[in-house]
């Protein structure tokens, strides 16, 4: 049995699939993990890489596991993280970057408790920057 997003974004072809925000927690040539929110289909996920392919052309191909967040949840992560800016574009890598050692713990903590809100999808999705998207698969494991 899949999740609500399982269903969701499934019902909804890739090409009307729509970003809103992406904050990405790790980069390495693209995202490693991160969150996303959709306005279509309307849902959020937290993104963590599961295998990738380099490619010559420098356009490694990557797959994620997604864990289903409850609606809502970037703005509430957007309210954690405000101590180190504001998203200027689609897709926002914040510079990890605190007063104190402190406020960095505290933010790490706080995000980790909210990431543990996610509920694990069978959807292990394709993309290469997070806002284009190029396939998805439902595992058959759970």
């Amino acid at each position: 049995m899949g999740t609500s997003l399982d269903i969701l974004l499934t019902s909804v072809p890739l090409s009307e699939w729509k970003v809103r925000q992406v904050i990405v927690f790790d980069w390495s040539d693209g995202p490693i993990e991160g969150v996303c929110e959709l306005a279509t289909p309307f849902s959020c996920f937290h993104f963590r890489l599961f295998a990738q392919r380099e490619m010559q052309d420098d356009t490694d191909s990557r797959l994620f596991k997604l864990s289903e967040l409850p609606l809502g949840m970037m703005n509430r992560i957007l309210n954690l993280l405000k101590v180190l800016g504001h998203p200027n574009k689609i897709v926002w890598t914040p510079r990890w970057s605190f007063k104190t050692i402190e406020q960095q713990k505290i933010v790490e903590k706080d995000l980790e408790n909210l990431l543990e809100q996610g509920v694990l999808t069978r959807i292990i999705l394709s993309s290469k920057d997070m806002v284009h998207f190029q396939d998805y698969w439902i595992t058959t494991s759970s």
